[in-house]
């Protein structure tokens, strides 16, 4: 499945499209944020772990930005 998707380069050994990257990015980030403020996530929902996600998405628009300037 991954080799028909916007990663497949990646697959076989090429870089992502950063745009893809960037996007999945931000929006997971936005998503997970605007859901932890409006506490819409399940209850006791740890900030360690919307931490976590957040930093996750950090290498996501890294390597998008990453990948743009090269």
């Amino acid at each position: 499945m991954i080799n028909f998707g916007p990663v497949s380069d990646a697959v076989h050994g090429g870089r992502a499209n950063p745009w893809f990257s960037l996007a999945v990015g931000v929006s997971v980030l936005v998503v997970t944020w605007t859901k932890y403020f409006k506490h819409e996530l399940r209850e006791n929902t740890d900030i360690g772990t919307v931490i976590g996600i957040s930093a996750i998405c950090g290498v996501f628009i890294a390597t998008g930005i990453w990948g743009l300037l090269h």
